[in-house]
Order: C-alpha cells, then sequence, then structure tokens
C-alpha cells in the first residue's frame, strides 16, 4: 500500500504543477475610444418618421345609388381613368330618355313657331293682319324657344348624372381603404375608397422646437430607411408647419424625394438626419457613462500603458444622444464609449480605433 500512496501522491503534485503553468490569462477587451474635446464642432441629430402619400382622396359618387360592380380591393394600384364602381343607371338611363323626348318635342314645337313668326312677318307686309297677330307669333317663337333650351339644359344635366354612376381614378394611385361593399345604397358624397397618389410620396417628421429654427425650405437632408440598410435617400424639406402639436409641441417636417427606390411602400418608417451646427463642445456620448458609488463617471484610458482608470466627472445638458461634460476631463483625454460596462477599473484594454 506505501509505494500506491507514494506514486499517487507524487502523480498529484505533477498534475497540480502542469494546472498553475498553463492557467489562461483574461485577454484584454476591445473597446471604442473617443478623444475629450472642448472644441466646438457640429452634430447630427436624428428624428424618426413615416414615408406617407402627399396627396390622399376620398373618392365618392357625386349622385346616390345602389353600389351594382366594385372592381378594386385594399392596395389595388390604379391607372388615371380607371373604373373603380358602378351605380345601379336604370333609374339615370330612364330619366335621361325621358328629357330626350321632351326635347324632340320642344324643338317641333319650335320649329312650328319659327315658320308661324316668319310668316307672320310676309302676312303683315302684305297688309293681311295686323301688328296684335305679329306680337302673338313673335311671344309664341320666344315662348318655345326657352322652354326648349330649358330641356336641353336638364338633359345635359341628366347625361352627366348618369356619367356620374361610374367612379374613376383622378390619378394613379394605391387604394388604402375599401368603405363600401356591392350593394350598398349610397348617398351622393359617401366615401367608397382612400386613393394615395403615386407621384408625390414624402417623408413626414416631428421635430422639436429646441432644432426647428436650424431647418428651412428647400434644405437638403438625408432619409434612412429601416427597410433600405445603408442606402440613405436624399430629400428636400418642402414643408415646415408654422405651428406647433398642441400636444407634443413639436413642428411636423415633410421632405419630398426626387427618386423613390421601388423597394419602399407607403408607410414604411425611418430617420432623417439634420446637422446641429453648434453646439457639440465638451461632449461625449451617454454610452461613455458609468454610475460608480452614486456619482457619474467615465472610463479613462493610459496613453502608454493602455490601462484604464475611472473617472468622476460632472455633467451638463444633454445634446441628442450625447451630454455635455462640464468638469473632470482634460482637453485631449481618451475616454471609454462602448463597452466601458464590460472593463474593471484599473485592467489592460484593446482600442477598436
Amino acid at each position: 500500500m506505501r509505494p500506491f500512496c507514494f506514486l499517487t501522491f507524487f502523480m498529484g503534485l505533477l498534475i497540480s504543477g502542469c494546472s498553475e503553468e498553463f492557467i489562461p490569462t483574461e485577454a484584454d477587451r476591445l473597446v471604442k475610444t473617443e478623444r475629450f474635446s472642448t472644441e466646438a464642432q457640429s452634430s447630427t441629430l436624428t428624428y424618426p418618421g413615416t414615408l406617407e402619400a402627399r396627396y390622399q382622396s376620398q373618392l365618392s359618387f357625386q349622385v346616390g345609388g345602389q353600389l351594382r360592380e366594385r372592381n378594386v380591393e385594399p392596395g389595388s394600384r390604379l391607372t388615371a381613368d380607371q373604373v373603380i364602381a358602378t351605380l345601379d343607371t336604370r333609374d339615370y338611363q330612364l330619366g335621361t330618355a325621358n328629357l330626350a323626348g321632351l326635347k324632340q318635342a320642344a324643338e317641333a314645337d319650335h320649329q312650328r313657331a319659327v315658320r308661324d313668326l316668319r310668316r307672320a312677318r310676309q302676312l303683315i307686309t302684305d297688309g293681311f293682319i295686323g301688328e296684335s297677330q305679329l306680337d302673338i307669333a313673335i311671344n309664341a317663337e320666344a315662348a318655345s324657344r326657352a322652354r326648349l333650351n330649358a330641356l336641353q339644359a336638364q338633359h345635359d344635366e341628366s347625361v352627366n348624372r348618369l356619367a356620374y354612376t361610374e367612379l374613376k381614378a383622378p390619378n394613379e394611385g394605391v387604394v388604402t381603404a375599401v368603405y363600401a361593399e356591392v350593394g350598398d345604397v349610397l348617398s351622393p358624397g359617401e366615401p367608397v375608397i382612400t386613393l394615395a397618389w403615386l407621384n408625390d410620396w414624402e417623408f413626414v417628421s416631428a421635430i422639436p422646437e429646441t432644432h426647428i429654427g436650424s431647418l428651412e425650405l428647400g434644405q437638403s437632408t438625408r432619409v434612412n430607411f429601416w427597410s433600405l440598410a445603408r442606402q440613405p435617400v436624399e430629400g428636400v424639406i418642402r414643408e415646415i408647419a408654422p405651428a406647433a402639436d398642441p400636444a407634443s409641441r413639436s413642428y411636423a417636417v415633410k421632405i419630398s424625394f426626387t427618386e423613390i427606390p421601388d423597394a419602399l411602400r407607403l408607410g414604411m418608417t425611418g430617420s432623417i438626419e439634420i446637422n446641429d451646427p453648434a453646439q457639440l463642445s465638451g461632449a461625449l456620448p451617454t454610452s461613455a457613462l458609468l454610475m460608480v458609488d452614486n456619482r457619474k463617471s467615465v472610463l479613462v484610458v493610459d496613453e502608454e500603458s493602455q490601462t484604464t482608470r475611472l473617472q468622476p466627472v460632472t455633467l451638463g445638458p444633454p445634446l441628442g444622444d450625447r451630454v455635455t461634460i462640464t468638469s473632470g476631463l482634460s482637453e485631449g483625454d481618451r475616454v471609454v464609449v462602448a463597452g466601458a460596462n464590460k472593463v474593471v477599473p484599473g485592467s489592460r484594454v484593446r482600442l477598436a480605433d
């Protein structure tokens, strides 16, 4: 038993020695840093928004009746003058036919009155009738002409009303909503569909009052859509709301495009980039801040040893996604701005930049 115990003890020492020799050391953390500077510099602010159609029309019939046919569904793409829906036309056709008959009768009466007036003028020239009979012929011709004109106007109106039973698209667009089904009895002006025009789309965002002063009509800007990764779309500010929204105290800003990528769809979201020309002096990203012992601090990297130290700071007002530092840092200090929460003060780090 003793040789076996001695061998076991010797093997244990050998294994423990090997384990101490190969204990791995923790690798230096990779961090992103930024030099602290008190020099004024511009910044880029981003604000979210949605893609909307500049023109959206609620289309309806100008006359009432029963909806006989609807040729579109939500999402249908329409061309200009394409028929959207039709009403039952039987009553309108009967009314038009009735007025057409009355107009023909009035035309015949007027032609007879014209002939009678011509004959009366000839007779009064020959001395066979008096002035009173000529006046009767003149009045009869004028009355028949007025009646014919009135029936002509009524007939034209009836023809127009018959044409109004066919609802057409005023422009190329996409159907975004449908309100009526076949068989519904509609009154004049009752919505049938909503059409979003395709020729003018724009990006609508809300800008707070603190930065609305830096924008102006015609200013170029970029819009980043979530569906178009790393493909910003160039736009121009077309409209700035003259008054703030009473609830949010922000101003609606509309940005138009010269070209719209095919991948975009109405309602897609994104963000605009606005240059803030002022005020980034002594500012760092909020990701650089740490809370240690109830004090705001940052990690500063020593240039020679590549080690970090904890530095308490005093904060000033925020500027978008950055915050100003009023004290605690010196010009040129290299501050960890990404990965600070993964680093222990005093440890070595590797710089990503």
